[in-house]
């Protein structure tokens, strides 16, 4: 099965990031020299499965992984951000795609991914229904460098949401006008669960519905086929929203 991928790299530094990186868009934040955005490239790069790469990106951000990524450039498909946000960049990338297609939306700042998280998630996905989320055990987080994140409490554990999302294009047209809701929530299962009714969040605050349960009154509640691929894939979740993030960042890449 071959992948479409569709990265973003348009989030916006806050105010104390901007001030100590020099830099409007977090996708043009370096760590060791080299942009941050460069792991997620490489490992969908080195992904046997996948078959077109595009990223909404921010200018200049082409100039700044040419000398990293060579030919392998011209592979990548570079669009321009949108001024609707990410909302409006999602509905776009679901536009682009063909009757067919298997799709891939993912944050491009994932400075801990690697190709064989990638590999992995995008073949159990094959054997998967609906739109494939992944959801990281908080036992595999470096709890030093995830700070601050929403944990959904199951029989099975505690998870916290992923950066990737996955599935086939009809899946993904299906609950367009909900893209809203869940990319602005994507990293607080919580505030999804509340998308969904009262008596629902009561199951999700006692911590007494699993996975499985989850996902089947999504599915009878809203009719989004949603799937729950639990994974010790950290790298899959850590992205760099705030200056804390990259501070952390910063020494653990120095210490390497």
């Amino acid at each position: 099965m071959k992948w479409k991928v569709i990265l973003f790299a348009g989030g916006k530094c806050k105010k104390a990031l901007k001030k100590v990186t020099g830099v409007n868009y977090r996708a043009m934040i370096k760590l060791q020299s080299k942009p941050i955005v460069l792991p997620a490239l490489q490992s969908f790069l080195n992904c046997p499965d996948v078959d077109e790469i595009s990223m909404y990106a921010p200018e200049g951000l082409d100039k700044a992984l040419k000398p990293f990524l060579g030919d392998d450039m011209n592979r990548i498909n570079f669009l321009k951000l949108h001024k609707g946000g990410l909302s409006s960049q999602v509905k776009d990338a679901i536009s682009r795609c063909q009757e067919n297609d298997n799709l891939v939306l993912a944050a491009a700042d994932l400075p801990l991914v690697n190709a064989s998280a990638i590999t992995s998630l995008l073949k159990s996905a094959e054997s998967l229904s609906g739109i494939v989320y992944p959801m990281i055990s908080k036992s595999s987080l470096d709890l030093n460098l995830v700070k601050n994140r929403t944990y959904l409490r199951t029989p099975e554990g505690q998870f916290t949401g992923g950066n990737v999302i996955l599935g086939k294009i009809h899946e993904f047209e299906r609950v367009v006008n909900f893209l809203d809701s869940l990319i602005e929530n994507r990293k607080n299962p919580v505030a999804l669960a509340k998308l969904i009714g009262l008596g629902f969040v009561f199951g999700i605050i006692t911590g007494t519905k699993s996975l499985k349960q989850i996902s089947s009154d999504i599915k009878n509640r809203l009719g989004i086929n949603l799937t729950p691929y639990k994974t010790d894939a950290f790298g899959l979740g850590v992205d760099l929203d705030k200056l804390s993030d990259y501070l952390v960042f910063q020494k653990l890449f120095d210490e390497d």
